[in-house]
């Protein structure tokens, strides 16, 4: 379901923001979409390959997650930004994560993912500013 919000509900809502005369859309992304892979000690920047496929399982997330930033970044008349999340939580509290990932078995929350409530204040200044 992730994916499909990703490609076709980020198109559905990029249609929904012309109508209104939207002039800037932003987009949630995160860092996975440079791939499921070691990428060394070097920081990722903008520069680095994002959402190329390498052959793997995670193969349509990556793909997802290129193709909302793809859709936003060349939309006409609307100032495409998308948030790259990264990994909150350093590399050995994501291990879980990670190992769940690779197994094809990924946590389910007990609400049903229904909490926290967030509130959209970290993404104000993205909007705001760009």
């Amino acid at each position: 379901m992730p994916n499909t919000l990703r490609t076709t509900g980020t198109a559905h809502l990029l249609e929904a923001a012309r109508a209104v005369g939207a002039r800037r859309f932003l987009t949630q992304s995160m860092v996975p979409g440079h791939g499921f892979v070691d990428h060394g000690t070097r920081p990722l920047t903008e520069a680095d390959p994002f959402g190329r496929p390498r052959g793997s399982k995670a193969d349509p997330v990556v793909e997802a997650m290129r193709a909302t930033e793809q859709q936003v970044f060349t939309a006409d008349g609307i100032e495409g930004i998308a948030l790259r999340y990264g990994a909150f939580y350093d590399l050995t509290g994501s291990e879980g994560f990670v190992t769940a990932l690779r197994a094809g078995k990924l946590p389910v929350p007990r609400d049903g993912g229904a909490g926290p409530n967030w509130d959209g204040r970290p993404h104000c200044p993205a909007t705001e500013r760009g």
